[in-house]
């Protein structure tokens, strides 16, 4: 089987994504009020990090990320300041409670969500690692990579034949969708379409932010009825992202844009670009990119702020959003040990395994910003 993976994103190109009389804010470049230099708060460095804008997370003021051993799925978990807590280890494997590569981690109230492609099934666990349940994805929820949970509420994005949907996590019926254009698996050189999807924890409504250009984040009523399409120009010339057959994988290739989201009572936070790839079988070539963090009014949709660190300005790797609060921004960075350099003594062991395994040169990072939008 071929195995559906992202070095730091997976998605699709969206279907028409202002249906009619949406309204849609346009955004230059430039932000309204201006950049704004972050300052770090606390920096550390994950072992064995999944790659990839989902399988890394914040709750309740600590970072989990998984971990893929040849035996077990791992859960990893830290304090804020990188201080580590404990491991959950899930069994490697298609029975209950068992898990073969999830892509996403989601944690909810306290239960941890597991999506898992190759089983075609969403794994529940406790927050300490036990087992609850498993909810299979029914045959018109396609192959489901990103989801959110309220309540018994699930609003997903799939790779296939729905680009969002909402089900009733209970019953696992299908609610209301948005369906993609094509059917069945995205072949070699076929567009990458989808992005991030999340409830708002402070309303009804559904966020979506799509990963292939032109930057667009989307938000949606809990019926999956358009609000409001957020636009914004790139500082620079977008390549279209597209999906690629590599040896032992399928993955994407191009510009990754908006392929991590956070939201509070005031913003949305979303990267400027994740990262900037160009994928062959024969070699993987990683392009300069601009590590910074675009605020938008969740309200009025306008382009607020670029928080902006000097050290990840023209670097070569990925950057990813994986929580904020009125206290910090944080951040998931794989890039070049002279680019982390600042951070870390040179002589300073650094974690680079899951990059190997993709035949990129790099380390990993998780980088805790202050928050200065609420001083």
């Amino acid at each position: 089987m071929r195995l559906f993976s992202t070095i730091s994103v997976l998605f699709l190109l969206l279907a028409g994504c202002a249906r009619t009389g949406t309204p849609t804010v346009k955004n230059g470049s430039a932000p309204e009020k201006g950049k704004i230099d972050l300052a770090v708060a606390y920096a550390w460095q994950p072992t064995n990090q999944a790659l990839g804008p989902t399988r890394t997370t914040f709750y309740q003021n600590r970072v989990y990320y998984l971990q893929y051993y040849e035996n077990s799925i791992n859960i990893a978990v830290h304090e804020k300041d990188g201080t580590p807590v404990e491991t959950i280890k899930i069994p490697r494997g298609k029975g209950p409670g068992e898990a073969m590569f999830p892509v996403a981690l989601i944690i909810r109230n306290e239960v941890i969500y597991l999506p898992d492609i190759p089983l075609r099934r969403v794994s529940l666990f406790e927050i300490d690692g036990s087992f609850i349940d498993t909810w299979p994805m029914a045959e018109n929820s396609g192959a489901v990579y990103t989801l959110d949970v309220r309540g018994d509420k699930i609003v997903f994005n799939s790779f296939t034949g729905i680009l969002i949907g909402v089900m009733d996590f209970n019953k696992n019926t299908l609610l209301h969708s948005i369906p993609l254009d094509k059917e069945g698996f995205p072949g070699d050189g076929e567009p990458f379409v989808g992005g991030p999807v999340l409830f708002d924890p402070y309303s009804e409504d559904i966020f979506f932010g799509h990963m292939d250009g032109p930057y667009r984040i989307e938000r949606y009523d809990s019926t999956l009825q358009p609000k409001m399409v957020i636009t914004k120009e790139s500082p620079f010339s977008v390549r279209p992202a597209v999906w690629k057959n590599l040896p032992g994988r399928t993955d994407m290739s191009g510009d990754m844009l908006v392929s991590s989201m956070v939201l509070d009572e005031r913003y949305i936070y979303a990267p400027l670009c994740e990262m900037r790839l160009e994928q062959t079988p024969d070699r993987v070539e990683v392009h300069p990119n601009t590590g910074a963090v675009c605020v938008f009014d969740k309200e009025t949709g306008h382009f607020l702020y670029e928080l902006t660190y000097p050290l990840l300005k023209d670097f070569e790797g990925n950057f990813t959003i994986i929580g904020a609060d009125r206290e910090s921004i944080i951040v998931s960075v794989a890039a070049s040990d002279e680019t982390l350099s600042a951070l870390f003594p040179p002589d300073s062991k650094k974690d680079s395994s899951m990059s190997e395994m993709l035949g990129i040169e790099a380390s990993q990072a998780i980088i805790v910003f202050d928050n200065p939008l609420y001083p």
